[in-house]
């Protein structure tokens, strides 16, 4: 914010003095430290401009824009799971944790939707394991441990997901059953892991 301030300082004083060559250098370097003030949002910098919105907590605007790459499939896959993992940690961000718990649920049931699709896509499997990992690990926050144990049983039944993922499925899945004291159960999940 202090780089802004100064950088909009120096644009302030280039335009009083009627020296349109430094305004035009302050203005690009402006765009560098903070992309908002781009004048063009674009495919290329739409998720950058997103960003610094969120940085600046300008959290509608920045939501917006990730909607717009999320909902665009002229953006790859992995630029729209990008995008949704950053639109779903802006509520986390934001401290509106039910509606970050939501949004990760929306963005696992959005990648099984795809996946039902192409279910062969193993890009596709490791982007749902980790939604659904990620969800299971925010429904469990909220201290609702049978919820995420289903979704926990709901990976290990398709049976799909890289070996790390199925370690971390594992791992947590063993953590759940500590905090319940199922002891016996946590070393089988964990010597699984």
């Amino acid at each position: 914010s202090e780089k802004v301030k100064l950088l909009n300082n120096a644009i302030a004083i280039a335009q009083k003095l009627n020296l349109p060559i430094e305004e035009a250098k302050y203005f690009l370097k402006l765009t560098e430290v903070s992309p908002q003030y781009l004048k063009e949002i674009n495919k290329d910098n739409i998720y950058k401009v997103a960003k610094d919105l969120e940085a600046s907590r300008h959290f509608e605007k920045a939501r917006d824009l990730y909607l717009d790459i999320i909902n665009n499939e002229e953006h790859s896959l992995e630029e729209r799971i990008k995008a949704y993992n950053s639109y779903r940690m802006s509520f986390k961000v934001a401290r509106d944790l039910k509606t970050f718990m939501e949004k990760t649920g929306e963005m696992e049931l959005f990648l099984r939707q795809l996946l039902d699709q192409e279910p062969d896509d193993n890009k596709l499997q490791e982007a749902w394991v980790e939604a659904k990992i990620n969800y299971a690990r925010a429904v469990w926050t909220e201290h609702m441990n049978p919820e995420a144990r289903a979704l926990l049983e709901d990976i290990l039944e398709r049976k799909i997901g890289s070996n790390n993922q199925l370690a971390t499925v594992y791992w947590i899945y063993g953590s759940l059953h500590i905090e319940s004291k199922e002891n016996n159960e946590a070393l089988l999940k964990f010597e699984k892991a």
